[in-house]
């Protein structure tokens, strides 16, 4: 739909440890909520608030936005600060900030789940408990992210013994309309379908290392920035007609 993974379907991230599955599932997250004003819910199986909070305020940080994060008042507080170290910490502290204000106002929650005997229906209550005050609270479109979802069996033992929880729940989620992203580590002892995941997922991305020369690296990264140019131009030419379209109106009534 133009704006990354298929709209209301799920999308399956699967890989080995370290190969950034959840930087990108954070990312897309981030960029929904900053770029195209929806909301976002991330279920994490094994960081807890605090730790995912930081995680997203270091990829708000990292990554640019169509729209920017900090606002002029945020950048004369940074830029007065002399000393690099003391501008940093002062920079990640108002993204935190940020990332607090979007939970206020229900664009963003993080949902962690403590390990224990968690029953699934508990479970898929919590989660459409968030799901629901989301879209009531703010009716935006919605993604949820499910983060580490090898973590299952280890943490929740009664919900990875039901075959049906992981489909289910992808199953209710497309039923709401909601975009999900489930992440998965894909090593031996791991399920073959991860819990039911790959079976259900409508797009699979595997992600596996590998060599890349320096110059090949260098060429992907010149495609990137033409393909970010090439969208903020039609994004640009979108407002610029939209704006044109809307002064058209008020002349002719």
């Amino acid at each position: 739909h133009g704006k990354g993974f298929p709209e209301g379907r799920c999308t399956a991230l699967i890989g080995g440890r370290g190969g950034h599955k959840s930087h990108l599932g954070y990312l897309h997250i981030l960029h929904r909520v900053v770029d195209y004003g929806e909301a976002g819910l991330v279920i994490s199986l094994r960081d807890d608030e605090n730790m995912t909070r930081e995680t997203m305020a270091r990829i708000l940080g990292e990554q640019q936005f169509r729209n920017n994060v900090l606002n002029d008042v945020d950048q004369r507080t940074i830029s007065g600060i002399a000393n690099e170290k003391e501008r940093q910490e002062c920079r990640q502290g108002i993204l935190k900030c940020k990332l607090d204000e979007w939970e206020k106002e229900n664009k963003i929650e993080i949902l962690y789940y403590h390990p224990g005997y968690i029953t699934p229906e508990e479970f898929f209550h919590r989660i459409f408990m968030s799901v629901h005050r989301l879209k009531t609270k703010c009716p935006r479109k919605l993604t949820v992210l499910f983060n580490s979802l090898d973590q299952l069996a280890a943490r929740f033992p009664l919900c990875a013994k039901q075959e049906i929880f992981i489909p289910g729940l992808i199953e209710t989620l497309c039923g709401e309309g909601i975009t999900s992203i489930f992440i998965a580590v894909q090593e031996p002892g791991q399920p073959d379908k991860q819990y039911g995941l790959l079976p259900m997922a409508d797009l699979v991305l595997a992600f596996r290392r590998g060599t890349i020369k320096w110059s090949d690296y260098l060429k992907c990264l010149e495609r990137a920035q033409l393909l970010n140019e090439n969208v903020q131009s039609q994004a640009a030419f979108q407002n610029s007609s939209e704006a044109a379209q809307v002064k058209n109106e008020v002349i002719l009534e």
